[in-house]
């Protein structure tokens, strides 16, 4: 039984945040999440909209994190198709050549912000999060 069989996906939540890089037809297409919200299936362009709305998008990647594969991704890198050795900067992905969701018009306004923590997976201090996240974006 795989990530994108249709009783995994309806049951099991981390699924739908699962994107195998040897499986790009079945992610596509079985994924009921994650490659919706990319605007990796039908393109949604109300998606984009709302995220240019965004006075900010903030993404913070966690420098130990040991849940998220890769950790990159916590920025919107990933892998190529096919491929787990080399991981693509956010700026070499599909997804932000091509603006699917806005990402490129975000970091060409200037309001797509990078925050890197020295932790493991959520793991952030008081001071850090005060300190980088909501003194900055938040107040």
């Amino acid at each position: 039984m795989g990530a994108y069989t249709t009783y995994v996906q309806n049951r099991i939540v981390q699924a739908q945040y699962w994107h195998d890089p040897y499986q790009a037809d079945d992610y596509k297409d079985k994924n009921i999440f994650l490659a919706d919200l990319n605007n990796e299936k039908t393109q949604n362009d109300e998606y984009k909209t709302n995220l240019q709305k965004l006075e900010n998008l903030v993404l913070v990647k966690f420098a130990r994190d040991q849940m998220v594969v890769p950790r990159e991704s916590e920025w919107f890198g990933f892998y190529p198709d096919e491929n787990t050795t080399v991981v693509l900067d956010m700026k070499q992905t599909k997804l932000y050549k091509e603006d699917r969701i806005g990402l490129k018009g975000l970091k060409d306004a200037g309001k797509l912000k990078f925050i890197a923590i020295d932790g493991d997976h959520l793991r952030i201090s008081n001071k850090d999060f005060v300190g980088k996240i909501v003194k900055p974006y938040l107040s």
